[in-house]
């Protein structure tokens, strides 16, 4: 078996919070630049009309990634995952706490390949 970096071996849950705080970062680093830049622009210039249509245009693309996730077990589209369902006292959706395809569960180590 070969040896996996400490850093490789992760949760489905992990990997889905990785991925997704990498659009946040650069996303909102994004929206951050357009204001600095619109802020010192004259009122009457594009720099405004893309601050406004910044932020929108921002979630779109997190709620687009969102759903376009893919389980790194079988590659199939994932959807919602209702992984908040212990934190917040509620029994999970039928459906909605593991992958449809390959049953893979949020908290279950990601298989890795020899």
């Amino acid at each position: 078996m070969r040896a996996v970096p400490y850093d490789m071996r992760m949760t489905l849950h992990q990997y889905i919070l990785r991925r997704s705080r990498i659009v946040w970062i650069t996303g909102g680093s994004g929206v951050l630049t357009v204001w600095i830049v619109a802020a010192r622009a004259p009122k009457d210039s594009l720099w405004a009309l893309a601050a406004s249509v910044a932020p929108p245009l921002f979630f779109l693309v997190v709620a687009n990634f969102s759903g376009g996730l893919r389980c790194p077990r079988c590659h199939a589209r994932l959807g919602y995952l209702d992984v908040g369902s212990r934190r917040f006292g509620r029994a999970p959706r039928p459906g909605l706490d593991r992958c449809l395809n390959c049953g893979l569960h949020p908290r279950e180590e990601i298989p890795t390949g020899s």
